[in-house]
């Protein structure tokens, strides 16, 4: 398995003051002390990927970097810190792509001194922190040494700590803010201001499910309550006011419909026997619920497909279905693995996650199936991103272990694996910022209340 993070190469030339045969092409933005020995940091930053790039893959050093900053007791400087820009151009640096630049560094001689690598979006390590690396590395004089590190190119962003978390998911951008749902007994919506980084939450909405931005804007809702819970189909605008409607019994996925209403999943009704589940709809005035079937078995994600239909999983019989707006339903399949979290494909197909495979289904009802590489515990969250890239989070049945990762239309699998802070990725949304953002449980020494919202930069 390919890690995470492609290896940023930072070879150390080392030599004594005075007895360097490359100080020709020291940058003059620094002074070397005569206590000092000189180290030279090698860094290539890839071309920008083609328009018609086929997906979109991480790439660090990413081509989007613009400065460094290289900082620790390992740097003899004043404040121990030294800033370079690393685009065409630059003191140090090549004029064309992909750009080589040289940074000679004042560094202490010492066992174990610490680097840390920080790159940023702009120049002078100003804008967006991309990534980062700490290393430690045994400094010498007059010998050279290779230090080759990965840059963690996740930021975890801790949740405040409350006692009714439960479990986080990503729903949506508005802007610069991204919207959040934690589900459980006392669930709340919630945002992130990116820019910031301050949180904010809104509501107590018991067992919240995979809110969606409406037609009008605003964030809708359904509760996965059994019948008599008064379980309802919710909406909260963007300051917070929240408004309940109807009825709902194990309603598990809502999403906007092609006529302007929202459409939801109820997994039973009635008494909630088996194979009594339906497709929903409700205007965004809030007037009645319509529902249509009333025989499905455990319908679960639901999406406007490509047709004008409205597409979604039945998780107790394995089949995917469509219903149209007037609602006609038809079914496919019947042998699939609990098939979850459909959603449109750039190929104009559906495609829909079970623990062992990544699946596609034509309009017409044509099903292909292609293998996970390693089985999950749960069905994969899957998003399209740029370039029409697919990517998917995906945890490790057994092994505790998380990935996220990529897969072609034509089944083509690349993955990396997280870093092992992220224990429980969610659902991923795509940012304003080109970056992958989702919901996680993380260890304790990340965030205290052990949940996270996780930017996964390129």
């Amino acid at each position: 398995m390919k890690r995470l993070a492609l290896l940023l190469p930072f070879v150390l030339s080392l030599a004594a003051c005075g007895g360097a045969t490359n100080n020709a092409t020291i940058p003059t933005t620094h002074t070397i002390p005569n206590a000092a020995v000189i180290a030279t940091f090698n860094i290539s930053v890839p071309a920008a990927p083609s328009s018609a790039a086929a997906k979109r893959r991480p790439q660090y050093v990413s081509y989007r970097i613009a400065s460094v900053t290289i900082a620790g007791n390992g740097v003899n400087t004043s404040g121990n810190s030294v800033t370079e820009n690393v685009t065409a151009g630059s003191p140090g640096c090549s004029t064309s792509t992909p750009v080589t630049c040289s940074i000679p560094i004042a560094a202490n001689v010492g066992s174990n001194e610490p680097f840390i690598v920080t790159a940023y979006s702009s120049a002078n390590a100003t804008g967006q922190v991309l990534s980062t690396a700490t290393v430690t590395q045994t400094v010498s004089s007059g010998v050279s040494n290779v230090i080759t590190l990965t840059l963690d190119p996740t930021t975890p962003f801790p949740i405040p700590a409350n006692a009714n978390l439960n479990g986080i998911n990503a729903v949506a951008f508005v802007g610069s803010t991204l919207w959040f749902e934690n589900d459980g007994p006392s669930g709340y919506l919630g945002n992130l201001n990116t820019a910031s980084g301050t949180f904010n939450t809104f509501g107590t909405i018991p067992h919240l499910a995979n809110a969606t931005v409406g037609p009008d804007g605003n964030l809708w809702f359904v509760e996965f309550t059994l019948p008599g819970f008064g379980g309802q189909v919710g909406s909260m605008t963007a300051t917070g006011t929240i408004n309940s409607y109807g009825s709902v019994s194990l309603a598990s996925a809502i999403n906007s419909g092609p006529d302007g209403k929202l459409w939801f999943t109820e997994q039973c009704s009635g008494a909630c026997a088996s194979n009594t589940g339906d497709i929903a709809t409700i205007p965004t005035s809030g007037a009645a619920i319509t529902r249509y079937g009333g025989a499905l078995s455990t319908p679960d994600s639901i999406v406007t497909g490509p047709d004008g239909n409205l597409w979604f999983t039945e998780a107790g019989n394995g089949k995917i279905g469509a219903i149209t707006t007037s609602g006609t339903i038809a079914e496919y399949g019947g042998s699939l693995n609990v098939p979850q979290n459909v959603t449109v494909g750039p190929d104009g197909n559906l495609w829909f996650a079970e623990t062992t495979a990544i699946g596609k289904i034509t309009t017409s009802g044509t099903i292909t199936l292609y293998a996970l590489p390693q089985t999950a515990s749960t069905a994969p969250s899957l998003v399209i991103g740029p370039n029409n890239s697919f990517w998917f989070t995906e945890v490790l049945a057994g092994a505790g272990a998380s990935l996220i990762g990529t897969i072609t239309t034509s089944g083509a699998y690349t993955t990396y694996s997280l870093p092992s802070y992220i224990q429980q990725p969610g659902r991923l949304v795509f940012g304003p910022d080109g970056n992958l953002w989702f919901g996680a449980s993380v260890s304790g020494s990340v965030s205290p209340s052990g949940f996270a919202i996780v930017r996964f930069d390129e």
